[in-house]
């Protein structure tokens, strides 16, 4: 048995020898788009816990040609800095703790959503 857990994001992998020819459940957020199909797709985010208005790099593949921006839920990160399929933004100061969903967006077109955990702030690190 093997189970693998990352945390970059949500995916988990779980290998074992009962109902290995069982089909897998149908999960919305997992299934495979075609190639090509001009919807971007978040690749990696780092870091995968940040804080409130802290810097974030999200790193994505797939999309047409044209600016692209992040949003975390419905509200649109600032871009720092934007290369091909690399953008770094700030999450906003007062951005809610907890889970929160990113997504890639180039033109009218979203990636599937990320989901990222925001950390509060530690006040213990300001004082020591």
């Amino acid at each position: 048995r093997l189970t693998l857990f990352t945390d970059s994001g949500p995916r988990y992998f779980a290998l074992t020898d009962e109902d290995a020819d069982a089909p897998a459940p149908a999960d919305a957020d997992s299934e495979p788009r075609p190639a090509g199909d001009g919807r971007p797709d978040i690749a990696e985010v780092v870091p995968g816990e940040p804080n409130p208005g802290q810097p974030v790099v999200v790193r994505y593949e797939g999309g047409r040609e044209g600016p692209a921006r992040v949003l975390l839920g419905k509200q649109e990160l600032e871009t720092l800095r934007a290369r091909a399929g690399e953008l770094v933004v700030r999450l906003p100061a007062d951005a809610r703790e907890g889970r929160g969903k990113l997504r890639v967006a180039v033109g009218d077109e979203r990636s599937k959503p990320y989901e990222i955990r925001v950390k509060p702030v530690s006040r213990r690190k300001y004082y020591r």
